[in-house]
């Protein structure tokens, strides 16, 4: 996952269904992107769900997490808030207790009413990771005379989700968004039997975009490509 010029940015949301994240809590966008982004695959989900309830799906449905037919993909990163003046300050960061407060709030703080962690969607250049927290670090480095924090390291986790109940063994969507820049030479054939091994989907996906004509793409515009149940 390459971030390029643009700035990685975290936003939590309350509800995730079909793919899509819905009620938004709120947004933080990183002074300096990670150095490097690690990721994993969860191949057996033993964690059990909240509140000693039965696991249940998206939309209700009972299930055990392991029939699931994907691996669940992990991504952790690392990155640094600061206020000293030697980092370029935005609006994310104005100090540091304020920056973890709000990065809390929208990645592993209980939504009131639900009693649930927020869903959170990570976008970086062209890639979007929908998924829950699993862990949430700081490392405080620099304070002034007073003892304020002036600089942290934060850790994050997440851990993918997508809703069970579409999973089968012939589901080959993907469970994050991609966003592509076009590039001469591109179709929405091409990308679709790239992006979902399913080149008839290109109709589905110029109706997403609003495209006009699918045939007919132009080279530096941007399209979305979402998970799409078959």
């Amino acid at each position: 996952m390459s971030g390029g010029l643009s700035s990685l940015s975290i936003k939590g949301f309350k509800t995730f269904k079909n793919g899509v994240t819905k009620d938004p809590i709120g947004s933080f966008v990183l002074q300096l992107n990670p150095a490097e982004l690690k990721a994993g695959y969860v191949v057996n989900d033993k964690k059990g769900p909240e509140n000693n309830e039965e696991a249940k799906s998206a939309i209700g449905n009972p299930t055990n997490p392991q029939t699931l037919s994907k691996a669940k993909e992990s991504v952790s990163f690392d990155f640094i808030i600061d206020t000293t003046g030697a980092v370029k300050q935005n609006a994310s960061v104005r100090t540091i207790a304020k920056a973890v407060k709000d990065l809390r709030k929208i990645t592993v703080d209980k939504i009131s009413g639900t009693h649930a962690t927020p869903y959170v969607s990570v976008q970086w250049g062209g890639i979007i990771f929908k998924g829950k927290v699993d862990s949430l670090s700081v490392d405080y480095t620099l304070f002034d005379k007073d003892g304020n924090p002036l600089r942290a390291k934060i850790g994050l986790t997440l851990t993918e989700h997508f809703d069970t109940s579409s999973e089968s063994a012939n589901n080959q969507s993907p469970d994050i968004t991609r966003i592509p820049t076009i590039k001469e030479g591109d179709s929405l054939v091409s990308l679709c039997q790239e992006f979902y091994e399913d080149s008839q989907l290109f109709i589905r996906i110029a109706e997403f975009n609003g495209l006009a004509s699918f045939r007919r793409l132009t080279p530096g515009t941007v399209l979305e490509f979402p998970p799409i149940e078959k």
